[in-house]
């Protein structure tokens, strides 16, 4: 969630792990999800009028399915990672912290793990001697390591960003704490090899011998920091992946940002909607300089968090959700965002808007891309309803690239209604998808549910805003979800289709 500048106070205080571990054992058995499968090819970006839609083709490989997994705990924006031995963490945050005053609520965040290939989760505690590390965190994040499986809970506290993780599946801890000057806010965290361009950034932890990244939104600037010692400690880097404070046409553009990501040579890359321009910043040193490469000019960006990655020969896939019709585009580049390919539009058929694509990629040309959409045309319905869609492609470097789509939810029961935008209601921002890095790159994604109670059903106003309250009451956080892909096309390997679920 974008937080706001506030007062932080900081207090460690015992987790009720007994309760956490009863609402663990309490989950629902997972569903498969019963939405058909639609290939098509994506239509290239135009500058005329009209909105452009994607047409069906004929799909005879197997269907694309997902299992969701109820995490028990309320759930805003939760990223995901996964281990090269199965291993998926995820976390949850909600506005339950302890130092919850009858004026205002705080959040806290609790990092999960599931060690039977996301058939369950349970709660870890992220400090040390079975206390949670942070009893405020303003921003929930994870991030797994995918060569060590080092995973990072990244607790955003405004003043800088406390920082745990664990190599054991939470058996032991590290601890940290990033700041850069100013505020800290929609933090980001990634890890590298020691880049090229600065043979002085040398990896001095024996046991993570990568360096971390840590970058946050300043609102005068984009800042990022890097950790030499495994995420202990941190140095701010000389200058910024995007323009300070820039405007444009009168506008205000802040400096919030997507994921950060690394490459096979250490190269960073950090997107983002500079006052409706795509930009992706770009360094070659380890955050110590920074260059600013445009993306899809003449195709301005409708959100600033738009999101690359980077697959193991360097290619880049660029995602985002434009200004005009609101639909999302995909664009790779082949030198390190120097030049693009002509902007795809990948929304399935039928869907008219979405909200928050996010790509992670496999092996060369095969990618996984999320987002919210909604079939419903009337943007002045404050009862659309919207869906999430996972999309693949094996060939996403091609000419004429194929993709294969389907909703991940029960259709008929939407995750949200009414309007979806910036933050889209109470599902807030920064949600996730995620290549496993083995398990012939089976996709895991995060999706969260506003549309329970009453919504599910029928056509009601006012969900977006917070407006109609429903079985939860109206603490901000909603039903949160991961989902593994369960069939479908594989993204790592030489096989085409993944051979069944997790054999966890």
């Amino acid at each position: 969630m974008r937080s706001r500048l506030a007062a932080v106070v900081l207090s460690a205080a015992l987790l009720g792990s007994a309760a956490l571990a009863a609402q663990a054992a309490s989950q629902p058995k997972p569903q498969p999800s019963t939405a058909p499968t639609v290939a098509y090819h994506a239509v290239k970006a135009t500058t005329g009028p009209d909105r452009p839609a994607n047409r069906r083709i004929a799909y005879t490989g197997k269907p694309l399915r997902f299992v969701a997994t109820k995490i028990p705990r309320d759930m805003a924006e939760p990223t995901v990672g996964v281990t090269k031995n199965g291993a998926v963490y995820t976390v949850a945050g909600a506005f339950d912290s302890r130092l919850n005053t009858e004026a205002r609520k705080f959040p806290r965040t609790i990092m999960y793990l599931s060690r039977d290939g996301g058939r369950s989760f349970k709660p870890l505690l992220a400090g040390v001697g079975g206390t949670e590390a942070n009893e405020l965190t303003f921003d929930p994040y994870v991030y797994v390591d995918p060569d060590f499986g080092r995973a990072f809970n990244v607790d955003l506290l405004m003043a800088g960003t406390a920082i745990t993780w664990t190599d054991d599946g939470g058996e032991s801890w590290g601890t940290g704490f990033a700041t850069v000057a100013g505020a800290n806010d929609h933090q980001t965290l990634t890890t590298g090899v020691p880049p090229k361009g600065n043979p002085l950034l040398v990896p001095l932890d024996p046991k993570f011998p990568k360096i971390v990244y840590y970058c946050v939104n300043t609102v005068a600037r984009i800042a990022c920091a890097h950790s030499v010692d495994g995420g202990r400690t941190y140095v701010e880097g000389g200058s910024s992946p995007s323009q300070p404070v820039s405007t444009a046409g009168g506008m205000v553009c802040g400096s919030l940002h997507g994921h950060i990501v690394t490459d096979r040579d250490g190269r960073l890359f950090v997107p983002r909607t500079e006052c409706d321009r795509l930009v992706l910043g770009v360094s070659e040193d380890g955050g110590l300089t920074w260059t600013t490469r445009d993306v899809a000019k003449g195709m301005p960006g409708s959100d600033p968090d738009a999101s690359v990655a980077v697959d193991r020969l360097g290619n880049l896939y660029y995602t985002w959700y434009d200004a005009k019709h609101r639909l999302p585009y995909l664009t790779t580049s082949r030198d390190h965002g120097v030049t693009w390919s002509t902007p795809r539009m990948i929304a399935p058929p039928g869907v008219h808007e979405a909200w928050f694509p996010v790509v992670d990629v496999g092996d060369p040309g095969k990618i996984a891309i999320w987002f919210m959409g909604t079939t419903e045309e009337s943007n002045r319905d404050g009862a659309r309803a919207w869906n999430s869609y996972a999309v693949v492609s094996t060939d996403a470097l091609a000419g004429n690239p194929t993709f294969v789509s389907t909703m991940t939810n029960k259709p008929g029961d939407p995750m949200h209604r009414g309007e979806c935008d910036g933050r889209c209601g109470r599902v807030y921002d920064f949600l996730d998808v995620v290549v496993a890095p083995a398990d012939q790159g089976r996709v895991w994604t995060t999706a969260i549910d506003t549309c329970i109670g009453r919504c599910a059903t029928e056509r009601l106003r006012g969900f977006s805003a917070g407006l109609v309250e429903d079985d939860h009451g109206s603490s901000g956080a909603r039903d949160g979800y991961v989902l593994r892909q369960v069939s479908g096309p594989a993204l790592r390997g030489g096989t085409r289709y993944l051979a069944g679920d997790t054999r966890r």
